[in-house]
């Protein structure tokens, strides 16, 4: 079975970004965290398997298959 990193093939631009897999397409974001963090956001992916964070640039892919979790559920 391939892994979760391997069923996506990410937008052009994706490729170096911090990537996150999650089991839903209302993700939320706070950059790095701490100091070094930027305010809470929240996307939507709408039709789409993935959005990117407009301050980190950090990449969402949706998983249907995750398990439990809060949406965020794997990095």
């Amino acid at each position: 079975m391939a892994s979760t990193s391997e069923k996506y093939s990410l937008d052009p631009g994706f490729e170096k970004a911090d990537v996150v897999f999650s089991k839903s397409k209302r993700v939320k974001c706070t950059g790095a965290g701490g100091a070094l963090g930027h305010p809470l956001v929240w996307m939507d992916m709408g039709v789409d398997n993935q959005v990117q964070c407009k301050y980190c640039d950090r990449v969402f892919v949706f998983d249907g298959e995750l398990g439990d979790g809060d949406g965020n559920a794997a990095t």
